[in-house]
């Protein structure tokens, strides 16, 4: 524990340890935070309380759905001695089951968001009406005023791109503004980007008058730009869809047509106009995995290579007139609603697999996103008609739901696309409250924290810890994985190869065996380069990771 975090805890243990009777939960909030505490025996249980978890106030304590926690902070946690006290800084999710919220973030508010953005690190960027960083575990790291929401990015340096109006914007992961660009008088703000390409530069395109596509430096200076992209709604919050060859356009007016002004134009990453086919009523590109560019228009959806050959064309059933989406998973299986309700996924190439009528329901939906493996796609439905929205998981192999999770709140619904963390196993969907606030969820996917390990750790740092270990495979080798901060690592060798952590850079600590009961302890010296490092343990027997810890 940190010396921060025993200043604000010793004053309110000594104060619970004195109390008796009834508790007041006002007595035991500080300024930004509280805890849930444990305590076991009768009367004032001196000496015998155990810090559950800590949560950072500004979040929102989800109810269980067993009805053991409850909304309302300061709540009563049981009989004798279990108390909820306000104070820590550090939120430990505890285990979760599929579709159930694990933490959600106030944000300010505005209608509609782009896609969060999740970086290696773990971090999540999303501008709301002002830009957010968010660390995994649900605390705001820093936010900068910021009005007119763009799409955000991440460089490979951890450098965080994100756009208002006509400027262009980048941040260091700590949040120090590093430069930012503005195009010249006469433009009408971002279409598309900040979008950070396979090169490390930094493309979007600007409405009207403007520079139009443009390319600038990981420093901010102006590389290129091909001027002529105009859309009448002057919506912003896409990316650029690029390939490691190709930038992909499709706007009301675009360079290069000569059959009429609207269509889908390819530039290299040069800068240089490559070619243009005409359309009307054409979506925005979606960039394939293969480096082909999705669009549709009047109910069918269309593959074009990149040298700007049609690869293939897929006209959908009646009613056809309107598609949300595409989306694409890693392998380039495709993902799209069609009449507003019916999902539809296609392969690659452009075979239909499957549909799923009206999963939608009745409220419109978002284009839907992929897990990182291609196994699941979660979506979500705007305030629609007075019924609020809602997150629906689907089985990527046979369309069939997996959750469905109700969003509360006044005329609440779905802001924009939905994220993944890196191991799929978090999604992150963004909330708005028709003028009222925007919020953040984080959602389980799979439930899968609830059926590996369980992994804590107690001790003192530097001095000795243990690690304890349960609901593992009985008589199974557990291995137990250390690092610094969140991210992602994947194991290379031995039986769980493939496997990804949730830790950056992670290193082996130790391995234990369980026993029959599936509970394994150790116990280890700690010098102080080791306090408060981040764990993770894995079960040899089936490769299920357990939660992240906190060290001591």
């Amino acid at each position: 524990m940190s010396s921060a975090l025993k200043n604000e805890v010793l004053p309110c243990v000594s104060l619970i340890t004195r109390a008796s009777g009834a508790f007041s939960s006002e007595r035991f909030q500080s300024r930004n935070y509280y805890a849930i505490v444990r305590a076991k025996g009768q009367g004032h249980c001196a000496g015998m309380l155990r810090f559950q978890r800590f949560i950072p106030r500004h979040l929102e304590l989800p109810e269980r759905r067993s009805g053991f926690f409850q909304k309302k902070l300061g709540a009563i946690l049981g009989l004798g001695c279990s108390l909820a006290c306000f104070f820590g800084n550090t939120h430990v999710a505890s285990a979760q089951a599929a579709g159930e919220i694990i933490w959600s973030v106030n944000l300010a508010y505005t209608p509609a968001t782009a896609a969060p953005r999740v970086a290696p690190s773990g971090t999540i960027y999303i501008h709301s009406d002002d830009l957010y960083a968010i660390s995994p575990a649900g605390q705001i790291i820093w936010s900068k005023p910021s009005s007119d929401p763009k799409a955000v990015d991440v460089g490979p340096d951890g450098t965080v791109y994100s756009g208002s109006g006509g400027t262009i914007f980048a941040y260091t992961p700590a949040g120090q503004l590093l430069w930012s660009f503005t195009e010249p008088p006469g433009g009408q703000g971002l279409m598309a980007g900040p979008t950070v390409g396979s090169d490390g530069n930094i493309y979007a395109v600007t409405d009207g008058g403007g520079l139009g596509a443009l390319s600038l430096t990981p420093g901010g200076q102006l590389i290129w730009n091909q001027p002529g992209y105009v859309n009448f709604a002057g919506t912003g919050l896409t990316t650029v869809p690029l390939t490691p060859t190709r930038l992909y356009f499709a706007e009301d007016v675009v360079p290069g047509c000569t059959e009429f002004s609207e269509g889908l134009n390819a530039l290299d990453l040069n800068g240089n106009l490559l070619w243009c086919v005409s359309f009307s009523g054409i979506s925005r590109p979606i960039a394939s995995p293969n480096g082909d560019a999705l669009v549709h228009d009047f109910g069918v959806l269309y593959d074009y290579n990149p040298d700007g050959s049609r690869d293939w064309a897929f006209p959908f059933p009646f009613p056809s007139g309107t598609l949300i989406g595409p989306s694409v998973a890693p392998d380039g299986t495709i993902y799209i609603f069609h009449s507003y309700t019916n999902l539809w996924s296609l392969t690659a190439a452009g075979a239909k697999r499957w549909e799923s009528d009206g999963i939608a329901g009745t409220n419109f939906p978002v284009a839907p996103t992929v897990s990182p493996d291609g196994s699941v796609i979660v979506f979500g439905t705007v305030f629609s008609f007075g019924v609020n929205g809602k997150l629906v998981a689907v089985n990527a192999a046979n369309g069939a739901v997996l959750w469905t999770l109700a969003i509360t709140g006044p005329s609440a619904g779905i802001a924009g696309p939905v994220s993944f963390s890196s191991d799929g196993r978090t999604v992150y969907a963004p909330i708005t409250e028709i003028g009222g606030v925007n919020k953040l969820l984080a959602v389980s996917v799979n439930g899968s924290g609830s059926t590996g390990p369980t992994l804590s750790a107690t001790g003192t740092c530097p001095g000795t810890a243990t690690f304890a270990v349960s609901g593992a495979i009985p008589g199974a080798s557990v291995q137990i994985w250390a690092s610094k901060r969140a991210g992602s690592t994947t194991i290379t060798t031995g039986n769980c190869s493939g496997t990804m952590l949730n830790l950056a850079k992670a290193r082996l600590l130790t391995t234990v065996r369980a026993d029959a009961s599936g509970n394994a302890t150790v116990q280890m010296r700690l010098n102080s380069k080791r306090c408060g490092q981040l764990l993770q343990a894995v079960d040899l027997d089936n490769c299920a990771i357990s939660n992240v810890a906190t060290g001591p």
